[in-house]
């Protein structure tokens, strides 16, 4: 009911801003039209190049493209200067900045010439950004269509860092000399048939971190099209729940923060247009031209300007948040100042047994179906590595809590040893994560984060080389020893024992007693039953989440070849035939699954090491005991 009251107040909301446009005009600030503009007028625009006041650089128009972006949007061109920009072009972080000509907004700063000196900037005409601004209400859209495009992943399946699905980056704009203007020509002192536009995205700044994070980073970043920028600086803990340090005027720099606390990750750009209720800025998307959205807006100070052979930047940070973005389109973005949206609280509690040293990190992350998953997965990978070392042999034993936005709570506990355990628990973490909020059922997401992480130096791994039972034939109820032959890493073998009872109701024949590891548990029960793993709502999505078969634990399991069936998840054991037949007239077929044998009993031992291997030993039951 609240997501459609939502719905409504949002559908409302474009309604009247579309029939009023005598009320959004007398708002609109002073603008030049494209058809007004000639090559060889001058004006001003207006950027912040360090600290957080904007300044003054010329201007002087050079020419127009007509539709060159896309059908209908013109670019126009014009080269601006400034001590700043002198021998470097334009710099990424300007886009957004505002164009005036005779005191009136022309447009803002978007695209720029890779490897040019030169300072020639594509401007988007303000007249396209206004309908961005326009298209923004002052209330949210309808959350399914705020947190971001699904990504069709399956619970208790692996995600990768990269989505499944494909981006279009933000693309370059291609021109011939021939369509150049003159005056446009004739800066350019190249011999190629056509020149390149590149829109100036928006830097996605990252404050220090390690090798492995910022691997991480770059992969999922570049899978988007969007290249991180690593800044020598630390991150603000404090940022997140500040309010913005500097007013939203035009020429400031502001950004949309993705993650902030410990570890801070997020996009800078400039303002072009503001009321003071609603901003229009970028000239070009901000994040994969994904329509209405809910994204944090924040204030942003610049520190400097870094020259790049292939594209200067600012280099800057979010200070403070202020506000919301609500749309996402390919002329611009468009928000609101004042409501800051929700952003996902996350805390990495971190031991090392070696040193006794403990630390806590805090994290907010934005709430999107797309990188909130993966904001968690560098925040986690990142806390383990802080202080300590990103690769080599180490062991770690992680529980973490995770609230979706309706209470329901998944916990997990897990051990990792390798070269590579950071990463290998980030993206576990990853894997849940990620079906809550692409699930088929519900829109839903993710409430809280919490983990406790305890590190020790070293491998603590073993494989069970054997098993075998004290005999060979057993009656129902009585309990036999099951023995395993374990080797730790560089240690000597060693045998764990368990008791296991027959359960009384198990027919004579011949069984399985199979001893395994975690992994080979997991595997084994998606092959024998996979309709456990198929949801057929949002509760089945939790409960398969929560299925969770420890690596550091030795599982022994009675089974038999006897098939059974799983209905809506649940699993029941053969059924008669009359039963079965009355089945198979249920309309939702899909919905029944046979199993390929069942568990008739189950035991685990919790080890000290992670556990690789599987043995199978074969047992006769008779109620005679083998007479």
């Amino acid at each position: 009911m609240r997501n459609v009251q939502r719905l409504a107040v949002w559908l409302i909301a474009v309604v009247m801003i579309g029939a009023s446009p005598a009320r959004d005009s007398a708002k609109r600030p002073k603008v030049m039209p494209v058809s007004e503009l000639r090559p060889g007028m001058k004006g001003y625009g207006l950027t912040v190049f360090r600290g957080v006041s904007p300044e003054r650089f010329d201007v002087e128009i050079v020419g127009v493209l007509h539709g060159e972006v896309g059908a209908g949007i013109d670019m126009v061109l014009a080269r601006l200067e400034h001590e700043q920009l002198r021998d470097i072009g334009v710099i990424a972080g300007m886009s957004g900045s505002p164009i005036f000509v005779d005191d009136r907004l022309v447009g803002a700063v978007a695209y720029g010439w890779s490897y040019s000196k030169v300072a020639i900037a594509g401007i988007t005409p303000i007249e396209r950004m206004l309908e961005v601004y326009e298209r923004t209400t002052l209330e949210p859209p309808p959350r399914d269509i705020s947190l971001g495009p699904v990504e069709f992943v399956r619970p208790g399946e692996p995600v990768s860092v990269e989505p499944k699905m494909r981006f279009a980056a933000n693309e370059p704009v291609r021109v011939r000399m021939d369509d150049l203007p003159p005056m446009a020509r004739a800066l350019f002192a190249t011999e190629e048939q056509e020149v390149e536009l590149r829109p100036l995205s928006a830097p996605i700044m990252v404050s220090s971190c390690s090798p492995i994070t910022a691997n991480l980073v770059k992969r999922f970043f570049g899978s988007v099209g969007m290249e991180p920028v690593f800044v020598p600086m630390g991150a603000r803990a404090t940022a997140a729940d500040s309010v913005a340090a500097t007013p939203f005027v035009m020429g400031t720099a502001m950004g949309v923060p993705m993650l902030m606390g410990d570890l801070s990750l997020g996009s800078i750009g400039t303002l072009t247009y503001t009321d003071g209720k609603k901003i229009v800025a970028f000239g070009h998307p901000a994040m994969m031209v994904r329509g209405p959205t809910e994204l944090p807006l924040g204030s942003a100070r610049i520190y400097a300007t870094l020259p790049s052979v292939a594209r200067p930047f600012k280099l800057g940070e979010i200070v403070g948040l202020g506000g919301s973005i609500y749309q996402d389109r390919l002329t611009g973005i468009g928000g609101v100042i004042g409501k800051v949206p929700y952003m996902v609280p996350m805390t990495v509690q971190v031991a090392h047994e070696g040193s006794k040293i403990e630390r806590t990190y805090r994290f907010r992350m934005v709430d999107n179906r797309i990188f909130t998953p993966r904001m968690a997965m560098v925040a986690l990978t990142e806390s383990c590595v802080a202080g300590e070392r990103a690769e080599g042999d180490m062991t770690a034993s992680i529980a973490y809590r995770v609230e979706s936005d309706d209470g329901r709570v998944i916990e997990k506990e897990n051990m990792v040893t390798g070269s590579a355990t950071p990463l290998v628990m980030a993206l576990g973490l990853l894997s849940d994560l990620a079906p809550i909020y692409s699930n088929e059922f519900q829109v839903r997401s993710v409430r809280s984060v919490t983990a406790r992480i305890r590190l020790r130096d070293g491998l603590q791994s073993a494989d069970l080389r054997s098993a075998f039972v004290d005999r060979s034939i057993v009656k129902p109820g009585e309990a036999i020893e099951v023995s395993a032959y374990i080797r730790p890493w560089r240690q000597p073998e060693q045998r764990i024992t368990t008791t296991f009872r027959i359960p009384a109701t198990v027919l004579d024949g011949r069984y399985n007693v199979s001893v395994c590891d975690g992994p080979m548990r997991e595997g084994a029960e998606i092959v024998r039953a996979p309709g456990l793993y198929k949801p057929n709502n949002f509760d089945d999505v939790v409960r398969v989440l929560k299925i969770h078969f420890a690596p550091n634990r030795l599982y022994v399991l009675l089974t038999s070849a006897q098939s059974g069936i799983t209905i809506g998840g649940r699993e029941f054991d053969s059924l008669p035939p009359s039963v079965q037949q009355n089945l198979n007239q249920l309309r939702d077929r899909e919905q029944m699954v046979p199993t390929l044998g069942q568990i008739l009993a189950e035991k685990t031992v919790e080890l000290p090491f992670v556990l690789s291997g599987s043995q199978i030993v074969q047992i006769q039951v008779d109620r005679r005991g083998g007479r």
